[in-house]
């Protein structure tokens, strides 16, 4: 893909022009990409100021021209993975969210509960080291520093009910899954997904067919991701 292509779809994000993208009606990614695609050539609608208007218009209005398309860059702008990953991308951002809110409120039930701390000792905790549970049996204690309520609530029964007594272990599994489902997709994200693929130099080039535009990697993760963070609704619950 030539700069100037890739220039024109960061105007688009800077200036606020969003092109509208139908959720259905595609066998894959084809159809999607290509409403982004069209924008940059000032057709289609897009998003723009709180109203659905003509691409062309938007473009007008921030004075952009429409992108003439050089070789490869119209198939580029259709093929490949950007969609899928430019979607889980967003979830992730929010799941990260999700995970530190978790923790916040799983620590206040705790409380109110008048949870025994002893379940989220460090050195019980280590005993079983996934670095997600780690972390959660740290920003349980953190956030639960120094309540008086706790403090005058040790002893009182034997151990807590499982759902809240499991905090780090669930919420734990969850985060490592977020880890896991980052390193997805941030692999995606350095990738080259188009197909075929053009190598080599000017003097010495070859034309490759493959599969890389197929999004196993990160549909999978998606689906992951999906799971965990259902598990932090379900533990909540």
């Amino acid at each position: 893909m030539h700069r100037q292509v890739v220039e024109a779809l960061l105007a688009l994000l800077n200036r606020g022009i969003t092109p509208q993208v139908p959720s259905q009606g595609s066998v894959g990614y084809l159809t999607h990409m290509a409403h982004v695609g069209i924008a940059l050539l000032g057709v289609g609608q897009v998003s723009y100021r709180g109203h659905i208007v003509a691409a062309e218009q938007a473009l007008k209005e921030e004075g952009l021209a429409p992108v003439t398309l050089g070789a490869k860059d119209g198939l580029c702008l259709v093929n490949g993975t950007p969609c899928m990953t430019g979607l889980s991308c967003l979830a992730i951002a929010d799941a990260e969210r999700l995970s530190q809110w978790a923790d916040v409120i799983g620590a206040m039930t705790f409380e109110a509960l008048r949870g025994q701390l002893d379940a989220f000792d460090e050195s019980i905790l280590a005993l079983k080291p996934h670095p997600g549970m780690q972390q959660v049996g740290k920003n349980l204690r953190s956030v639960l520093a120094g309540s008086e309520v706790l403090a005058s609530s040790q002893g009182i029964r034997t151990q807590d009910a499982l759902s809240i007594r499991s905090i780090p272990q669930v919420h734990g599994a969850t985060r490592d899954q977020l880890v896991h489902a980052i390193r997805q997709i941030e692999t995606e994200l350095n990738s080259v997904t188009d197909n075929p693929m053009l190598l080599g130099t000017p003097d010495a080039w070859r034309v490759v067919s493959q599969a890389n535009p197929h999004g196993q990697s990160v549909a999978m993760a998606a689906d992951v991701l999906c799971m965990a963070i259902a598990e932090l609704g379900s533990i909540a619950e």
